[in-house]
Parts: structure tokens; sequence; C-alpha cells
């Protein structure tokens, strides 16, 4: 029997990464000068290239400039705010059933691999997911 495999997402699918998203493009912005009213609505950054985000904000195609907000942005991200983040009800409960059911787990994100793992690793679903 061929072993069974599910692919999964990670941000927008087991967890609600806007917390730790939005806090980490506030604190780039507010870096460059830019700082929009805190009630900004940011849902359309999500799953988004962070260099079309910082192109759009920062109004500049230059880029060297927009690697640089990507580089600081990530720094800020890596510094805490990737933890940030909350579980979707039952996500737990539904690995560890698929888990039960010799249904491997395997996370495809294009989340920056280092911090995908380490958000897998540290989160309450680890022990279900086979492969970052």
């Amino acid at each position: 029997m061929v072993p069974q495999r599910i692919l999964l997402d990670l941000d927008g699918t087991l967890i609600d990464s806007r917390p730790g998203i939005i806090h980490s493009l506030r604190e780039t912005l507010a870096a460059y000068g830019v700082t929009p009213d805190a009630d900004h609505d940011y849902t359309w950054c999500i799953g988004a290239s962070l260099w079309s985000i910082f192109e759009h904000y920062l109004q500049t195609s230059d880029r060297s400039m927009l690697d640089g907000a990507v580089a600081k942005y990530r720094h800020i991200y890596r510094d805490g705010p990737m933890f940030e983040y909350e579980l979707y009800p039952g996500i737990v409960e539904a690995l560890e059933t698929l888990s039960q059911r010799g249904i491997r787990c395997v996370l495809a994100t294009a989340k920056a691999h280092e911090y995908a793992r380490e958000v897998v690793t540290s989160a309450p679903f680890a022990p279900y997911i086979a492969h970052v």
C-alpha cells in the first residue's frame, strides 16, 4: 500500500499569522517614515510579495530600497513577531486524526523555510507534521 500524504499550507490554513505579519509591517514602515492609520486594513498584504507590499507603501520601484525594506521586515519578523499567531480551532485535533489514520501531513508553504520550520517546531501540532 502506498502511504497517503496530505499537503497543507501554514499561513491561513493551520494558523492565522496576521498579528505577526502586521506587527512586522508596521515596524518596517515606521522605520521608513510611513505610518498608516492605526485602523489601516492590511488584509491585501497577507500572502502578497514583500517587494510588492513595500513598492506600494514606499511608493518606489528602486530595487535597492525595496531589498532593504524586505531585509528589515525579515529581521523584525524573525526577532519575535513570527510567533505571534493564533491556531485555528480544531487544527490540532484534525492533524492528530489524520496521523492516526496513517496519513502523513506535509507542510508546503511560500514562507521562508527557516521561519516555517521554527513556527511548526514551536506549535502544538508539531508532532503531526512529518515534513516542512
